[in-house]
């Protein structure tokens, strides 16, 4: 049975525990209606899901115009200095992981001042994943208050992991 924490209009995790003891089991993040991860690859838990949150929540401040028609020029030039090893922005820094959960995406994500911007665009429509292959390939993304996007990764460990304050 998946289960569902949050709202996914703006932030969700939708999951399914597979074995309590070791964390495994299925995610999906929603952002804005838009999801990331898949239903079809087993996951730990634990490290694959919270600690692609925490790199999020660890978001490197980047100076950018944050109008919404710059988010894919941003996006597209963070993309394009991924291979640029000459230049001083080092762009792998703003890059997320979340282990094979989410090899098909590229993510980054960054801080403005108290707001924390997740960027994220499927690679490629042909993954062994149907749920990802329906998805487009538009760059997508979210914009958190860096002190309430904690407060809900909180709350998300808190129910799927049994956390206590």
């Amino acid at each position: 049975m998946k289960n569902i924490i949050g709202n996914k209009e703006e932030f969700a995790i939708e999951y399914k525990i597979q074995d309590k003891e070791l964390y495994t089991g299925y995610a999906k993040i929603w952002f804005n209606n838009y999801s990331i991860g898949t239903f079809e690859d087993l996951i730990y838990l634990k490290s694959y899901l919270f600690n692609g949150l925490e790199d999020i929540l660890n978001s490197i401040e980047f100076d950018f115009n944050q109008k919404e028609d710059n988010i894919e020029k941003t996006f597209k030039y963070l993309y394009k200095n991924l291979e640029n090893r000459d230049n001083d922005l080092n762009t792998y820094k703003y890059t997320c992981s979340f282990g094979t959960f989410c090899d098909d995406y590229m993510i980054f994500s960054f801080k403005y001042h108290t707001d924390i911007y997740i960027l994220w665009r499927i690679l490629s429509k042909k993954t062994i994943f149907s749920d990802i292959n329906i998805n487009d390939k538009k760059i997508h993304y979210a914009k958190f208050n860096e002190a309430i996007l904690k407060e809900k990764i909180f709350i998300f460990k808190s129910k799927i992991l049994g956390y206590k304050r």
